[in-house]
């Protein structure tokens, strides 16, 4: 059991780690705090959109940032000096990838979402107490503003973008030596790209005029002057959602762990 995991051992790597990549983690967790409060203000003040300031703040902070924070865990490999140096590290594969994985799926997410969190409470806060309480529309305005709901349907979809990018950027930087965070993105814009196409594609062909369709989720058919959605079977749409929230972002996680350990042989 030792050989695969040893409390100080695996402590000593998560020192090191954390220590000698001080900008690119620390760093760079600093930075993107500072652009979410940014985002949040542009679109809270400028625009005037508290909704748009919390689901675009959340998105961009934990999906796009997790993503990119992930891309270079595994820097180590961008060039052969270092990447020979972290393979010979008195350390166990399993370890390296739980190292990698405590930053980018536990430690960033939570930073963020303990930071967000006060964010959003605090504009929401000034948001009511700029409320008239006279106005007619009080209650309503009220309403309006609530607190980013962190369990909601919004941030469970972030959640879950959030653990696919990442699971894909630490596989992608085990396979790319370099941009690996532009070539991993491209394949992933593609991908959906080409399901989309695909799903639209076949849905047109069967239903002729639509208004969307989205894989895996539902098909838009025109029904007079307006678009009622076709949707799976409650079965089927359990089975799809758990293989999408859950399956697929363990796989890519669990073969960041087999191509590290490859790469050690």
């Amino acid at each position: 059991m030792k050989d695969i995991f040893e409390f100080r051992r695996f402590f000593l790597l998560l020192k090191k780690t954390m220590l000698e990549r001080p900008v690119q983690i620390a760093g760079f967790t600093g930075l993107m705090l500072l652009t979410s409060f940014a985002l949040y203000a542009f679109c809270y003040w400028p625009l005037g959109r508290l909704d748009l300031a919390q689901s675009a703040t959340f998105l961009a902070g934990l999906a796009v940032g997790g993503s990119y924070l992930a891309s270079v865990v595994f820097g180590y490999f961008s060039n052969n000096a270092r990447g020979y140096a972290f393979l010979t590290l008195p350390a166990s594969g399993f370890e390296k990838w739980l190292c990698g994985v405590l930053v980018t799926g536990v430690l960033y997410p939570a930073v963020f979402i303990l930071f967000f969190s006060i964010m959003d409470r605090a504009f929401v806060a000034l948001y009511h107490n700029g409320l008239n309480p006279t106005a007619a529309n009080y209650a309503l305005m009220t309403r309006y503003a609530q607190v980013f709901a962190l369990t909601g349907p919004v941030a469970q979809n972030v959640y879950t973008l959030f653990f696919v990018f990442a699971g894909a950027m630490l596989v992608g930087t085990l396979y790319f030596n370099k941009v690996s965070f532009v070539k991993v993105a491209l394949i992933l814009f593609g991908l959906f790209f080409f399901l989309y196409t695909f799903n639209f594609g076949i849905a047109k062909a069967l239903m002729g005029d639509i208004g969307n369709a989205m894989p895996f989720q539902f098909v838009a058919v025109r029904a007079g002057y307006d678009f009622e959605r076709i949707e799976l079977p409650e079965n089927w749409s359990g089975a799809v959602e758990m293989a999408i929230r859950y399956v697929f972002p363990a796989s890519l996680w669990l073969i960041a762990l087999v191509r590290l350990r490859d790469k050690e042989f």
